[in-house]
């Protein structure tokens, strides 16, 4: 059996790739749909045999897509959220930026955290409706950059990344729509500030 086809609630799986195995499809798709933007999902993982390599260099690109059906083409065969393995983050961002801190200096991020025991549905119900959001362009704010699915050992944490300059009226605009968004209370979300994570680290 491929591993990474596994479910890895109760087991370490060799593989964290969140990418199923992908049979050959071919594809009569007549009508193209071009989105706003065009977005990148990467991966990387967090396990301690990796640590000694800087987490850029762990980062890795999944697929590129630009249309509607190249989206849902690569979309089928990610892993939910709940079978993503532990220690793995999945991003989704802009073509031409990265889920790093030092990429993103005037930035910040609006996070959720999901507890390791909590359904699995609800998981993966609120990191499809973050995905669809911004390929969509529900927030209807140029300042996005991106978001993250980030499963711990112990919580799995949804991220929504942010050029913001340190105006905090956009800040608390996009908490207010990201709380509609995943239909959260806003006071269930937590920031940081990107200039602040670097100096930490």
């Amino acid at each position: 059996m491929n591993t990474l086809d596994q479910k890895t609630d109760n087991k370490e799986n060799t593989n964290p790739n969140p990418v199923k195995k992908q049979p050959l499809i071919k594809s009569k798709t007549l009508t193209i749909h071009k989105l706003d933007t065009d977005w990148v999902f990467w991966y990387t993982t967090r396990r301690e045999n990796q640590d000694t390599i800087p987490y850029n260099e762990r980062l890795q690109r999944v697929c590129t897509f630009s249309t509607l059906e190249d989206f849902f083409h690569h979309w089928v065969y990610l892993k939910p959220a709940s079978d993503v393995d532990r220690l793995t983050d999945l991003a989704l961002f802009k073509k031409g930026h990265k889920p790093l801190w030092e990429e993103c200096p005037n930035g910040g991020v609006w996070f959720f955290r999901m507890k390791k025991n909590d359904e699995a549905l609800e998981k993966d119900s609120r990191w499809e409706k973050l995905v669809f959001a911004m390929i969509g362009e529900q927030f209807d704010e140029p300042n996005i950059l991106g978001a993250v699915l980030s499963v711990r050992a112990r919580e799995t944490i949804l991220e929504l990344w942010f050029n913001y300059n340190k105006d905090d009226t956009l800040k608390g605009q996009i908490v207010k729509s990201l709380a509609l968004i995943l239909d959260l209370d806003q006071s269930t979300f937590f920031f940081k500030d990107n200039a602040i994570s670097l100096q930490v680290t």
